[in-house]
Formats: C-alpha cells, structure tokens, sequence
C-alpha cells in the first residue's frame, strides 16, 4: 500500500519561503503600518492655524470695533493679555494644536530598525523639542493644556483596524502569495 499526498513539493517550497518572506513582511508590514500612525499623527496635530508673529493659539474671531458696532474687523492682539508670548492657551478656545510654521507637522517621523532574526521594531514621533510638551503638556504652561496627537493616532488606527489590515495584507502578500 503507498500514499500519495498531491502537492506536497509546492507546501514544502512555501514551507521554505517563509523564513525568506518572513523578514521582508515583517519589515513592509511594519514600516507601513507606521507610515499610516505618522500620517494620523500628522492630522491629529493640524487642527487649528493663526498668523506668524500674531501669537493668538486659536483663531481670532470677528469683533466689532470703531465708534460705532456696525464696524466689523479682526481683534488686534494683546502683547499683555491673552494671545501674548508666555501667556498660555486658555483651555477649551481651540480644537487642538495650531501650526504656525509646520515645525512640529514636519518633525514627525518613522525610523524602523530590525529586531532578532526576522523581526522589526518603528519608533513615530516628533523630532521637534517641543513635540513631547504638546502630547503630554508642560507643567510651565499656566493654563495646564495638552494636546495628544499621537497615542490618538494608534488608538484610531487600531481601533478602525486598518493597522490589522495593513498587516494582513502585506502576510498575504509574502507569506500565503496571495498580493
């Protein structure tokens, strides 16, 4: 009596593929998955704008002013009050962080790195000094704001589960040869 066991070559070729495939998918799969937190990072932290040099944290509305109310303009702001350098972000004005020069938008970054015989490790961050003191705030700040861009970024991803759909995409790709 024998057994013939049909296609029994093609699962020993996978078999043999998967240590090679194995540290290509981890590395793709890692490097975009954290491509796809730096990009959610990236919107989480443009959630508001004001003017070079005006130094208001959130958008300045439309007032009236002159000798009569009719008049509509923008509020100047204050070197002395609220809107003034160091005089902080008055909690509840404004969604979030506001780009003035797009420093902290630009500082935040990947870097991927191998980790044991097929593994891979990504670091997201910000490259800009103060990128910590907006996630997590600054005790020197008076009014006590944060303003989390990050962990929000891979909570949202992990939630909505595309960080699992990017990953089983690129397993289906080099692992199962179905990409």
């Amino acid at each position: 009596m024998s057994v013939t066991v049909k296609g029994l070559d093609s699962l020993i070729n996978k078999v043999n593929n998967i240590g090679k495939n194995g540290q290509m998918a981890a590395k793709e799969s890692v490097e975009k998955m954290a491509a796809a937190v730096e990009r959610q990072a990236r919107i989480n932290a443009n959630t508001g704008s004001h003017p070079k040099g005006s130094y208001s944290m959130t958008a300045t509305p439309l007032i009236p002013f002159g000798p009569n109310s009719a008049q509509v303009g923008r509020a100047k702001t204050s070197k002395k009050g609220f809107g003034s350098r160091g005089s902080g972000h008055i909690p509840g004005t404004g969604p979030g962080p506001n780009m003035v020069t797009g420093t902290l938008n630009r500082s935040i970054i990947y870097t991927s790195n191998p980790v044991g015989l097929v593994g891979y490790m990504a670091v997201v961050g910000p490259t800009a000094i103060y990128g910590r003191a907006v996630e997590l705030g600054n005790p020197r700040w008076k009014s006590g704001v944060k303003y989390p861009y990050l962990r929000p970024a891979y909570e949202e991803l992990m939630a909505s589960g595309e960080l699992q759909a990017i990953h089983q995409a690129v397993v289906n790709k080099y692992i199962l040869g179905r990409g």
